[in-house]
């Protein structure tokens, strides 16, 4: 099992490599993370070295990339060479079948620590605030005010 560890501060990385050395990571490919680069030597290291059926180990699903593209690419890359990947922290597993509750929670984990934000309509708060609206309990000036948006917006929404 090959691993890989990012981080952009030492005590991490260190803590990072430990966890994947103890999981059984025969070699652990590790890399401080700069500010601002997007240049990942030691994952490139790690793609050329691995084989179809070889198993990457990384502590979270945001060590392959800081955005979803990122991540995405590189799971796309790692499925073309035919590897598994394990993922510490969640405890996904490619090599066994991943329902769909365990992928929704993946991909919750990504979004939260990549940043990204759901547009407003596609909230659990705006599915509450339509509630509200259809129950007459509040207004759509007070929709628009909750969620920062005009008046016009919430009804081209609310259907």
């Amino acid at each position: 099992m090959l691993a890989y560890a990012r981080s952009d501060d030492p005590a991490q990385l260190a803590a990072q490599a430990g966890r994947l050395k103890q999981a059984g990571a025969s070699q652990v490919f590790s890399e401080l993370r700069r500010c601002g680069s997007a240049l990942t030597p030691e994952l490139d290291r790690v793609f050329s070295n691995l084989r179809p059926g070889d198993l990457l180990a990384i502590d979270t699903l945001v060590s392959l990339g800081s955005d979803l593209r990122d991540i995405f690419e590189r799971l796309s890359r790692l499925r073309a060479i035919g590897a598994h990947l394990l993922v510490l922290d969640s405890g996904a597993d490619t090599r066994r079948a991943v329902s769909l509750f365990d992928a929704a929670s993946l991909f919750s984990q990504v979004i939260a620590a990549s940043g990204v934000t759901l547009p407003f309509h596609q909230t659990d708060e705006w599915r509450r605030t339509v509630i509200e609206l259809d129950r007459g309990d509040i207004t759509a000036d007070q929709a628009a005010a909750r969620h920062g948006v005009s008046r016009a917006t919430v009804y081209r929404h609310r259907a």
